[in-house]
């Protein structure tokens, strides 16, 4: 597992061994470890006995120093984000989907994603995820692998049982989200920096 520290002044994500925060300035001594696979302890209402990255007890995502981050509701994951890119997918005709998602995947969303809050964050890392991840998870496996080839040759049982995983998921993945390493966050507030890796806007 990945382990990631952040600044306990600002929340900004920290170099390895860093004595200084990058962002703010401060001293950090290290700064607050966050591990972004697994917690014993919820760092936002200490209960303990977790696994996974979200809090059974506060559904907050526990790599976030913030506490303004949560685990996405199965409604606005499923509902939301595949029946939602489903109707985006129609209405824009299709080729309106994609030019959109030029505009969306620079900040680790889908159409979709963007007018719900909710970001794709690399579950190891514990930050968004690349423009180029994005494109990968959501064109060429989610939309080729799993609902044009998978689905052809098991008669659309792939789409639907990598949309109805997210239910069995103890960090409310899909299947397209094993196959690219990532987790679905929402945040209602917007995204804190900490999450945010370097280079997006």
């Amino acid at each position: 597992m990945t382990l990631q520290t952040f600044c306990p002044n600002c929340g900004a994500a920290l170099v390895a061994a860093a004595e200084f925060c990058g962002s703010c300035g401060s001293r950090v001594s290290g700064g607050s470890p966050r591990v972004a696979g697994s917690f014993g302890q919820c760092p936002h209402c200490n209960a303990t006995g977790q696994e996974g990255v979200f809090c059974r007890n506060c559904s907050r995502y526990m790599p976030d120093p913030t506490g303004t981050v949560e685990k996405v509701t199965f409604n606005r994951r499923f509902w939301g984000t595949y029946i939602l890119e489903g109707i985006l997918y129609v209405v824009t005709l299709v080729i309106g989907w994609y030019i959109w998602l030029i505009f969306t995947a620079p900040t680790s969303q889908s159409p979709a994603k963007h007018l719900l809050n909710v970001y794709i964050i690399d579950l190891e890392a514990g930050q968004t995820i690349s423009t180029g991840r994005v494109w990968l998870r959501e064109v060429l496996v989610k939309q080729i692998l799993f609902d044009l080839i998978i689905s052809t040759f098991t008669g659309g049982l792939g789409s639907l049982v990598d949309a109805v995983w997210v239910f069995f998921d103890r960090n409310r993945q899909s299947l397209h989200d094993k196959v690219v390493n990532t987790v679905v966050v929402y945040a209602p507030n917007g995204l804190p920096e900490a999450l945010k890796r370097r280079d997006s806007p």
